[in-house]
C-alpha cells in the first residue's frame, strides 16, 4: 500500500475496518501494517512510522532513514543503519556498537568482530533489554 493506515495491503483509506472507503485486507492509506510505502505500516513500507522494514519514518526493523529499531538508512535506528541514532550498527550517527566503515561519526560503545558478531536474534533481545554485548 501507499501512504496511510493499511492493515495489510490496498488502495484507499479506511481500511482499519472503519465503515466506508475499502474492505479490512484490500486498502492502501492511512497506516499499513504489512506492506506498503508511506504512512504508518506494520511490516514493509516506505517511510513514517514502518514497523519491519520501510525507506523514511519511524521504522521499527528495517528502514532508512526514521526511528528505525533494527536497521535502516538514518534516524534513530536502534540496531544498523548507516545515519542517526543508531543503537548496533550503522555509518553515523550515535550509533551503540559498531559502524561498517565510512561515516563512523558518533557515541559508538562497543565493536563487534565479524566472526564473532551475536546473532540477530541475540542483538535485538540485548538491545530490548538495555544491554549492549
Amino acid at each position: 500500500g501507499g501512504p496511510g493506515n493499511d492493515v495489510i495491503l490496498g488502495n484507499f483509506i479506511g481500511s482499519t475496518g472503519s465503515s466506508g472507503g475499502c474492505p479490512w485486507q484490500s486498502c492502501e492509506h492511512d497506516a499499513d501494517f504489512i506492506s506498503g510505502r508511506a504512512g504508518e505500516d506494520g511490516l514493509l513500507g516506505n517511510k513514517k512510522n514502518d514497523r519491519i522494514k520501510g525507506g523514511s519514518g519511524k521504522d521499527t526493523l528495517l528502514g532508512g532513514p526514521g526511528a528505525d529499531s533494527m536497521s535502516g538508512g538514518g534516524n534513530n535506528d536502534a540496531l544498523s543503519g548507516s545515519s542517526g541514532s543508531d543503537r548496533n550498527d550503522g555509518g553515523r550517527g550515535r550509533d551503540s556498537c559498531r559502524s561498517p566503515g565510512a561515516g563512523t561519526s558518533g557515541a559508538r560503545r562497543c565493536e563487534f568482530n565479524a566472526s564473532r558478531r551475536p546473532s540477530a536474534l541475540l542483538e535485538r533481545l540485548s538491545t530490548m533489554a538495555g544491554w549492549t554485548p
